[in-house]
């Protein structure tokens, strides 16, 4: 008699500790993604007549870290998440023509200019070259 409830006593403890084992998931902690939204929305009614709201913009955000994030987004405007930042933003149509982007890896000495003349080449009118620098 005194076997078979030490017996029952260790089966149940057997099952207690079976129950235990297999009833609980072990998986790592979600941590917040630490991204942020940003929404950025492009405001045409400005446009001299005649002229059509961009299709394509380019949207470079500059962190005070030294990263350059860039976005494609419509001409309506952007809606995505970034890393938390403090940031620079330039904007820039990319329908324009007669025009060439350079230095964007760094926003103090992005520009935009002409290309030069050569003996075949004359500087054509720049077109459709939108930029915006929203205010500090």
């Amino acid at each position: 008699m005194k076997n078979s409830v030490i017996s029952k006593l260790i089966l149940l403890i057997l099952l207690g500790v079976l129950t235990l084992n297999t009833s609980c998931t072990r998986r790592d902690l979600e941590l917040p993604s630490g991204e942020g939204t940003v929404n950025i929305t492009f405001d045409w009614a400005n446009l001299y007549p005649g002229e059509v709201m961009p299709s394509g913009m380019k949207i470079y955000f500059y962190g005070s870290n030294g990263s350059v994030i860039t976005r494609d987004c419509s001409g309506s405007g952007y809606s995505g998440a970034l890393p938390p930042d403090t940031y620079n933003v330039l904007v820039y149509n990319t329908g324009s023509s007669n025009v060439n982007y350079g230095s964007l890896d760094s926003y103090a000495n992005a520009s935009l200019s002409t290309p030069s003349a050569t003996k075949n080449n004359y500087i054509l009118q720049p077109s459709y070259a939108y930029g915006v620098q929203p205010p500090l």
